[in-house]
């Protein structure tokens, strides 16, 4: 008896163990899932906007390509539309102009972001650093829309803050 109760233990606990594994699987958003990226911040009225203002620079994976925000009174907003419902357990941020050490600290970079979805938002510091910085979700944020609201800089020589990649990683499923 005492042999059948300490099996069905062991099962009950490989079980357990089996779905927190499967939970943390996870795998980045293809950019062909995102369907419409907009921002309240990116008018091309000078000449580094007209190349830099383009959204697509953010998810391109070529980090010396940017988006620059064009007005540095507001609070920079970017809306990221979703084919369909995912659950966000990440978002990896390279900030600044990332091409190199000079690029970097000609523009404002984020101190502070705010990750918003549809369940709740979550706000964090990044490091001053040209490198990939990434902001765990937990647990997973269901959502079709995310936001991200740049509430606070890294001063630069020019005031206008920049990011050069936004990925952004959900739960996967087992094939």
């Amino acid at each position: 008896m005492k042999t059948f109760g300490w099996k069905k233990w062991i099962t009950a606990a490989a079980c357990i163990i089996s779905s927190a594994a499967w939970a943390q699987q996870t795998a980045p958003i293809p950019s062909t899932q995102i369907l419409q990226t907009t921002t309240n911040n990116s008018t091309p009225n000078k000449p580094i906007d007209k190349k830099y203002s383009a959204l697509k620079n953010l998810s391109d994976n070529i980090k010396w390509t940017s988006w620059v925000a064009s007005n540095p009174q507001t609070d920079p907003t970017i809306n990221i539309q979703f084919h369909g419902t995912r659950y966000l357990t990440a978002v990896s941020i390279d900030a600044g102009c990332a091409a190199t050490n000079d690029t970097y600290r000609a523009f404002a970079r984020p101190k502070t972001i705010v990750v918003s979805g549809a369940d709740r938002s979550i706000s964090t510091n990044l490091a001053d650093r040209r490198s990939t910085q990434r902001i765990t979700i937990t647990p997973a944020m269901p959502t079709d829309q995310v936001t991200l609201t740049i509430t606070d800089r890294y001063t630069g020589k020019h005031s206008a803050v920049c990011l050069s990649e936004v990925h952004f990683e959900e739960i996967t499923l087992p094939s």
